[in-house]
């Protein structure tokens, strides 16, 4: 029989607890994951905009402030393609902020369509408000 001295073997207890832990952690991670990929996947996001550094969004791999955002819905309005649904996910340089959010919730206010994230693993949408103030259900 092989015996390891105590503190070696709380050691090796405590390795495998923080491995348990940390793969618990990543299951609920994946699953978050794989049901947005399902819903970007099955259309059900007319678009996707990632949030970026500072403030500014990501769209189709072009670096947009949001008035260059806010400008892009302008001319898709003049153009009757303005999307229903728009997913906000982190890109990855930045995930999505309060300042993100405030920013699409007023271009949603604006435009009339819904915008979605991802926050504690829940799909959620940005309801906002007529005092550019918005909510999330």
């Amino acid at each position: 029989m092989i015996r390891l001295p105590r503190c070696r073997t709380a050691l090796v207890a405590m390795l495998m607890l923080g491995a348990v832990v940390a793969l618990a952690a990543c299951s609920s991670n994946v699953k978050t994951r794989k049901a947005v990929a399902q819903a970007k996947a099955s259309g059900q996001f007319d678009m996707v905009v990632q949030a970026y550094k500072k403030g500014q969004f990501k769209l189709d791999g072009a670096i947009l402030s949001s008035g260059d955002l806010s400008s892009h819905f302008a001319y898709l309005k003049d153009q009757d393609r303005l999307p229903g649904s728009v997913l906000l996910e982190p890109s990855d340089d930045s995930d999505v902020k309060s300042v993100h959010q405030r920013y699409m919730a007023s271009m949603a206010y604006t435009y009339g369509f819904k915008v979605y994230y991802v926050d504690d693993g829940e799909l959620r949408v940005i309801v906002p408000n007529s005092d550019d103030e918005s909510t999330s259900e």
